[in-house]
């Protein structure tokens, strides 16, 4: 599950990626092609350059936006990646991407809640179905 929320004082998307934490440590480690934990000093590096290849946004002149990490939080056996975008324009016609674990589980599905001011939206990736999807209030 991953929460994406627009910031109009910031003109960013502020982002929480709720993943299991076993899920992400697979999903790094066969990316990195050796085994990482969550206890690895580099974990969080190696967790940011995974997602970095996982989830994006484009403006709508297909700009890839940089995704800024602030941090993880362990909670249980779940790990939130938090992070922002600046999005100058909003997220209305912004292009997504949410691939995350379906290269390691092809039965993973990412729903991605949206929210700008009063607009709200759900995009849900599944292996096959398209990696980037555009979002249309």
């Amino acid at each position: 599950m991953t929460q994406v929320e627009y910031n109009t004082k910031s003109h960013s998307a502020e982002v929480i990626m709720n993943l299991f934490t076993e899920d992400l440590e697979t999903a790094v480690s066969n990316f990195n092609r050796r085994k990482v934990k969550n206890t690895d000093k580099d974990f969080n590096e190696l967790c940011y350059k995974y997602l970095d290849t996982k989830f994006g946004l484009q403006d709508s002149r297909n700009k890839v936006l940089k995704n800024e990490y602030v941090g993880l939080e362990y909670k249980r056996d779940m790990v939130s990646v938090y992070f922002e975008v600046k999005v100058a324009q909003g997220l209305n016609q912004i292009h997504l991407k949410q691939v995350a674990l379906l290269e390691t589980y092809t039965d993973q599905t990412n729903i991605v809640n949206i929210k700008a001011g009063s607009n709200k939206k759900s995009l849900v990736f599944k292996a096959g179905s398209p990696d980037v999807q555009t979002v249309n209030f």
